[in-house]
């Protein structure tokens, strides 16, 4: 692809793409012209059906660049995707982001510097996980005691679940949602923010896959004993609500109701 063409394709998704400073406080209009590079890279994600994605990156310039812009230097980029797909009742949504690896506002450089996804449930904003990734110049990767040499994998993979508590003074139940980072194999869950280099990142993609657990579970399994109809909580004993053998079981409040088992509430006749 000529150096043209792509400028003009980076410009036209930059040209989508709404700005917003990192607080009312600091915004500054001036951002709003931009220059993208002709360099750029590419993140893919699949995600549940009916669950929505926000995409953003920040910007900022490196090694005291930029003097004029005193301590205002953050620009985060809120991202519309290049292409959304959804196959007829597919169980995933495909989305593409394409980011230039610069922009340039008025003779300051930014760099693209911490891109990051949200994935939000059904039920709202109450319901979400924020995936950040960073990506770092040789120096700062040296710095970091991050091998230059190992590339992190451009494939990511998350596995998101809800788990449900209860709170024994309140009575009732609430639930979380969150993803973990889990190796190619699925196998092993990895604890570290991808890193990626950024000098390496032109041309690249790097694709996330969203997957969501089967059903959801305890976040104490010692209060809850699991049945064929689902979950039943175990009623409060001397050591608390840990559960004893044979369990002695309660009901507990669930968006409103008083229910006998989780998730249904109520137990099949």
């Amino acid at each position: 692809m000529t150096e043209v063409t792509l400028r003009t394709l980076v410009s036209l998704t930059l040209a989508s793409i709404t700005l917003y400073g990192c607080s009312a406080a600091n915004y500054r209009p001036n951002f709003q012209n931009l220059t993208p590079s002709p360099e750029s890279f590419t993140i893919t994600v699949v995600s549940p059906a009916g669950y929505d994605l926000e995409a953003n990156a920040l910007y900022f310039p490196r090694d005291g660049a930029c003097p004029d812009f005193l301590g205002d230097l953050d620009l985060i980029v809120g991202l519309q995707p290049k292409d959304v797909t959804s196959a007829a009742e597919s169980a995933a949504v495909n989305y593409s982001f394409e980011l230039p690896l610069h922009v340039v506002n008025k003779g300051c450089r930014l760099f693209a510097f911490r891109p990051s996804l949200t994935l939000t449930g059904p039920a709202g904003k109450v319901h979400e996980a924020k995936e950040e990734m960073f990506i770092l110049l040789p120096d700062e990767m040296y710095e970091t005691g991050v091998n230059h040499e190992a590339f992190l994998s451009l494939n990511q993979f998350r596995r998101c679940s809800y788990t449900f508590e209860n709170h024994p003074r309140r009575g009732d139940v609430s639930k979380t949602f969150s993803c973990k980072t889990h190796d190619e194999q699925r196998t092993r869950i990895v604890r570290e923010y991808p890193r990626f280099a950024w000098n390496e990142l032109q041309g690249k993609s790097i694709h996330f896959t969203f997957e969501l657990e089967p059903e959801d579970k305890p976040k104490d399994s010692r209060q809850w004993v699991k049945t064929p109809e689902g979950y039943r909580a175990c009623a409060q004993q001397e050591s608390g609500f840990f559960c004893n053998e044979p369990p002695q079981l309660r009901q507990f409040k669930m968006d409103g109701q008083l229910c006998d088992v989780y998730p249904a509430c109520t137990l099949p006749n």
